[in-house]
């Protein structure tokens, strides 16, 4: 049922979504040639691409524990492959967010939701002088994610194994401001609403705010239209798995729906 809500959902983004040729925004226009477009891949990659190809595979079994909002939490046992298939994002979505993060200069960097630490390390390889901060709240799932970034070789993450909310205080410690911030940690509206809003205390004009599955439910689709309403906020870009927050002072306030 869910996986028809969605195919339906994209059929409808697929029309009415932009291409190049109907924008009208040199601020959009560059970053949808330079950015969208534009792929590419690093031999920086080839190693996390190397990780996935083993998690996918795996036969382990962990102790999983699900914090879901902070008022109930699962533990339970699964297969390390099948959390893999349901929580990794596709290479290409990697590859965007560093794209993302390389195009803005994003030296400070926070990702709400490891999971196993391969879009972690994407970030990560923007800039050996990035600082990334990512939250897990799962302990064996951060545990995985640790030596995935040691194996790596990857030194300019720190992981912090608590739940968002707590998380924030401890970011606090470490950023004033950030540059981006991927939120990946709960598909869920009231979760995602919470979440923006801590994070607004620490955006400057040029952050960007990344969220994952905007059209996962009806939750999340009203959770977007408030962050697109928010005063805060000036241009969005709607790229179906992504949401794309901007607060650009110089900016219109627009609302984008694009394909990549």
């Amino acid at each position: 049922m869910k996986f028809f809500r969605l195919l339906c959902r994209y059929v409808v983004f697929r029309i009415q979504s932009g291409s190049r040729h109907t924008l009208h925004s040199d601020f959009i226009n560059h970053l949808v040639n330079e950015v969208l477009k534009k792929d590419y891949r690093m031999d920086q990659f080839l190693r996390i691409e190397s990780i996935r190809k083993n998690l996918l595979h795996s036969t382990d079994k962990i102790i999983v524990t699900d914090l879901g909002t902070g008022a109930r939490k699962k533990v339970e046992s699964r297969r390390v492959s099948r959390i893999a298939r349901a929580a990794l994002h596709r290479p290409k979505n990697a590859r965007l967010l560093y794209r993302i993060a390389t195009y803005f200069n994003a030296k400070k960097i926070v990702e709400l939701g490891t999971s196993f630490g391969l879009t972690t390390m994407y970030l990560a390889s923007v800039d050996k002088n990035a600082e990334v901060v990512t939250v897990e709240g799962c302990p064996n799932i951060s545990d995985i994610a640790r030596a995935h970034f040691e194996k790596a070789g990857i030194k300019n993450i720190q992981l912090i194994n608590n739940d968002i909310e707590k998380a924030a205080d401890t970011i606090r410690e470490i950023f004033d401001v950030t540059d981006l911030v991927f939120f990946d940690g709960n598909h869920e509206m009231n979760a995602t609403l919470k979440y923006f809003e801590i994070f607004l205390n620490f955006k400057h004009d040029n952050t960007v705010f990344v969220f994952d599955d905007i059209h996962w439910s009806e939750g999340m689709e009203q959770a977007w239209g408030k962050i697109q309403k928010h005063p805060d906020v000036t241009v969005t870009i709607d790229l179906f798995q992504f949401g794309l927050v901007f607060f650009r002072k110089e900016l219109s306030k627009e609302d984008f729906l694009i394909r990549f």
